[in-house]
């Protein structure tokens, strides 16, 4: 069984890649309006 500590920081590790994913798509969506 996991530990807390090393849960929380796979949860944190796992949201901040989610927003990063987020932000990348964000940023394509606007690139591709600006070219269309």
């Amino acid at each position: 069984m996991m530990d807390a500590v090393a849960f929380l920081h796979s949860q944190v590790i796992q949201i901040k890649q989610g927003h990063r994913y987020m932000n990348m798509s964000e940023r394509l969506r606007i690139l591709e309006a600006n070219h269309g």
